[in-house]
């Protein structure tokens, strides 16, 4: 049995910045995408932690056309948390296609954006990741290897912090597409389903997501 490999990737920023990222970092000071719910090639569903310059500015998130929605889940000083449902720039959607589907490599979590130094970690096979970085080459990508070495599963038993009728309408939720962009369901739709009321359907999905994102960052 092939084992699995990480290989940590380093960025030039302008690379990052011909997605449409360089105005943020006007105002960030670091991002960092610590965790994803859905991340396909074409949607993100995100936790991440933001670190602002100056004061949080809300409308300039808003503003960038792959953001659909944006809350924020809290904050300590400058440092905020939160989630963001969206959809990745073509060019970076493509390349995350043919990452899954062709290399058969994924993400690793922490993504870390910074106005110099911007990296990201993939898993595969060491074979289909050394295909994967050449893939980037031949595009003309300018990047580093940091490292590439065994990887070894980071497992986090979110599922087992939640309740069971918490767990049952997340589930509900996700499988009736609550969370797709668009949505193919809305909530009044599923408390129907699970024969309970809106306001009680609300509350298990609102204390799911608290319970999730306490676990993702105690």
């Amino acid at each position: 049995m092939q084992e699995l490999a990480i290989a940590k990737l380093s960025f030039d920023p302008y690379d990052i910045y011909d997605l449409g990222y360089e105005e943020l970092f006007d105002h960030f000071e670091e991002v960092v995408v610590t965790n994803a719910l859905i991340d396909s090639s074409k949607t993100f569903f995100v936790l991440a932690e933001v670190v602002w310059k100056q004061d949080p500015d809300m409308d300039l998130i808003k503003k960038f056309e792959f953001f659909d929605e944006v809350h924020e889940m809290s904050h300590e000083g400058n440092k905020y948390i939160y989630m963001a449902v969206g959809h990745h720039l073509p060019i970076y959607s493509d390349i995350i296609e043919v990452m899954i589907t062709q290399f058969h490599c994924f993400i690793e979590y922490p993504l870390v954006y910074r106005r110099d130094y911007v990296y990201e970690q993939v898993v595969g096979k060491r074979e289909n990741l050394k295909k994967y970085m050449d893939f980037l080459s031949d595009l003309g990508i300018t990047f580093r290897v940091e490292y590439v070495k065994d990887y070894h599963i980071k497992g986090r038993a979110l599922l087992s912090e939640l309740t069971l009728r918490q767990y049952e309408c997340m589930k509900m939720a996700v499988q009736n597409g609550y969370f797709d962009i668009p949505r193919r369901a809305n909530l009044r739709e599923l408390a129907k389903r699970m024969k309970i009321t809106h306001g009680a359907f609300s509350f298990h999905i609102r204390k799911a997501l608290k319970t999730i994102n306490t676990a993702l960052f105690k």
